[in-house]
């Protein structure tokens, strides 16, 4: 059993019954509830709160006002069969929700697991080695993320989703609940499907998030040169640079198709068989 001396910051409360190594530093007002292991190399921030049974293991830093659940673990080793033991850096950002059983790795490889700030993470989730997850994303029930993923701000991912090895998921996109995600999704779509199909784009998650009507506007014709012109994703990036204003929206959604991707961007929609539906207005000026 792991020394609990009255080492830390005033106002932080341990358990009897949690095993919190010495070597840890922990902030004001940090609880940490029975049961509950934290390991040597874990840095845990001002006012966050951990429930029973988690495992707080490798090399991690969680920041301020966290609030995870019963049988979380973080820093276990990466499911890599390449891992050969590296050490690598598990960082969590402020105010996050991690809900009961998420499983977040150690990354391989030397490199980074990253969690930002303000994200939920729901029950049974899991978050790969050197996965990236940004800021504000919700990530449902039984989501299996693969190693190296990238989500974007903003983001929802529907519960049970499966997303692939390298994938990125763009800002402001939602994905729906039990789809299996192969390619990177750019930013603003929605999509759904085993395989996921991009459905059109994620007009109440703009509308929700303050997304002006000008940029919202914007991107449909954007979304309409992506997907209905016929052009290839590096003629639509050239495309929309030429033809549309260069609003934040537009620029981050070029730079996003401009960036490498490992995975290709998906270019696969729902549009030809449910045309009535899914289609969106024409628009004139763009000739499509």
């Amino acid at each position: 059993m792991f020394s609990l001396a009255d080492k830390f910051p005033g106002g932080t409360k341990i358990s009897p019954e949690a095993a919190v190594h010495p070597k840890a530093v922990l902030g004001k007002n940090v609880e940490i509830g029975p049961f509950t292991v934290v390991g040597p190399e874990v840095m845990i921030g001002d006012g966050t709160k951990i429930a029973a049974h988690c495992l707080l293991t490798s090399q991690t830093t969680i920041g301020k006002d966290n609030v995870i659940h019963n049988g979380v673990s973080i820093g276990a080793p990466p499911q890599d069969v390449k891992y050969k033991g590296e050490k690598g850096a598990i960082i969590i950002g402020d105010k996050n929700v991690i809900r009961e059983f998420v499983t977040i790795h150690a990354p391989s490889g030397g490199g980074e697991t990253r969690l930002g700030y303000e994200n939920f993470i729901m029950v049974h989730a899991h978050l790969p080695h050197n996965c990236r997850i940004g800021n504000q994303v919700v990530i449902g029930g039984y989501v299996g993320l693969a190693g190296y993923a990238e989500i974007e701000d903003q983001a929802v991912i529907g519960g049970l989703a499966g997303i692939h090895q390298f994938v990125r998921i763009g800002r402001l996109t939602m994905v729906g609940a039990q789809s299996k995600v192969t390619q990177d999704i750019p930013p603003f779509m929605l999509v759904e499907g085993n395989p996921a199909q991009v459905r059109g784009i994620n007009s109440i998650g703009l509308q929700r998030r303050g997304i002006a009507q000008d940029s919202q506007s914007e991107i449909r014709k954007a979304f309409k040169l992506l997907y209905e012109s016929g052009n290839n994703t590096a003629e639509a990036a050239k495309e929309i640079k030429k033809r549309l204003r260069p609003l934040p929206e537009i620029e981050q959604l070029v730079s996003f198709l401009e960036d490498e991707s490992r995975r290709g961007i998906s270019k696969k929609t729902a549009l030809e068989n449910e045309a009535d539906e899914l289609l969106l207005p024409e628009i004139p000026e763009l000739g499509i």
